[in-house]
């Protein structure tokens, strides 16, 4: 009689034991799938960000582009000019054409700062060393407090 009691009471735990097993691994399940949810999630992010930055690149280079566009401009007007004035000016005094060119990328290290780009990242855009874009950033800001 003790026996079938104790195969009874046996029975009974092995029974709860197989339930318990089951709620956890029930609750394990919906972790697993609630884990699986937030990578998801996490990538659809990523690849936002992704066509984020692609995009803002995009509008950077545009942005480039009109200023380059426009410094070409400027550039060909100055030079016109110089030409017109005297045809001796171009083939004795080449250092116009420097200062010309260099006020153009003064220019942009300017707009792109204004843009919200680093340093850093202005120097990569324009092949330029980063010292000579803090150099110029603060040339600006000095013409900028005198007036």
């Amino acid at each position: 009689m003790i026996t079938i009691i104790l195969n009874i009471i046996g029975l009974i735990l092995i029974i709860y034991s197989i339930y318990i097993i089951r709620k956890d691994l029930t609750n394990h399940n919906t972790a697993v799938n609630d884990l699986n949810q937030i990578e998801e999630r996490v990538k659809e992010y990523y690849n936002l960000t992704e066509e984020i930055i692609e995009e803002f690149d995009e509008m950077i280079d545009s942005k480039l582009e009109m200023i380059n566009k426009k410094n070409e401009k400027i550039h060909n007007e100055q030079l016109n000019s110089i030409i017109n004035s005297d045809n001796n000016l171009l083939s004795n005094d080449s250092s116009d054409m420097v200062s010309i060119n260099s006020s153009s990328i003064h220019k942009n290290v300017v707009e792109l700062k204004k843009i919200g780009l680093t340093n850093e990242e202005i120097a990569k855009k324009l092949n330029k060393g980063i010292r000579e874009v803090e150099i110029i950033l603060k040339m600006y800001e000095n013409i900028k407090s005198l007036h």
